[in-house]
C-alpha cells in the first residue's frame, strides 16, 4: 500500500499590504569621557559638590594613573586616600564622612558611559 504525501505549508508569514515592519532595536553607542578632558559645563545638573570631586580628579589624574585599577576617596578639593579594595574605600568613606557625599571611583584614564535620554550611566 503506497502512502499518500500531503504537501507541506509553507512556514513564511505573510504581511498585509501597508502593514509596517518593526524596526530592529538600536543599543545606544558605547561612547569613552577622557577624564584628562573632562569639562564640568558637560552636566546639566550642576551639583557643585560633585563636580568639584570630578575636578578634583581630573586635576589630579596624572598622579592618580601611578596607582591604576586601585580606587580613590575624594572629598571636595582634597584626596583622602587609594584603596586596592573598592570596599575598603567605601567603608573609609563611610566612616569619615558618614551621609555626607564625598566620591569613590576606580582610577581609570577613560571608561565608557552611555548616553540615554538626558540619563548618563
Amino acid at each position: 500500500m503506497a502512502k499518500s504525501h500531503k504537501p507541506t505549508q509553507s512556514k513564511k508569514t505573510s504581511r498585509r499590504a501597508g502593514e509596517v515592519r518593526p524596526k530592529k532595536a538600536h543599543l545606544p553607542k558605547l561612547r569613552y569621557l577622557d577624564w584628562r578632558t573632562f569639562d564640568p559645563s558637560m552636566f546639566a545638573n550642576k551639583d557643585d559638590v560633585m563636580i568639584e570631586e570630578m575636578v578634583t580628579y581630573r586635576d589630579n589624574l596624572k598622579e592618580l594613573l601611578r596607582h591604576k585599577g586601585k580606587y580613590v576617596v575624594i572629598k571636595g578639593h582634597e584626596i583622602i586616600g587609594i584603596y586596592a579594595d573598592r570596599q575598603d574605600a567605601l567603608i573609609e568613606a563611610a566612616t569619615r564622612f558618614g551621609s555626607e557625599p564625598a566620591m569613590v571611583k576606580k582610577i581609570v584614564a577613560k571608561e565608557p558611559f552611555v548616553y540615554m535620554g538626558g540619563i548618563v550611566y
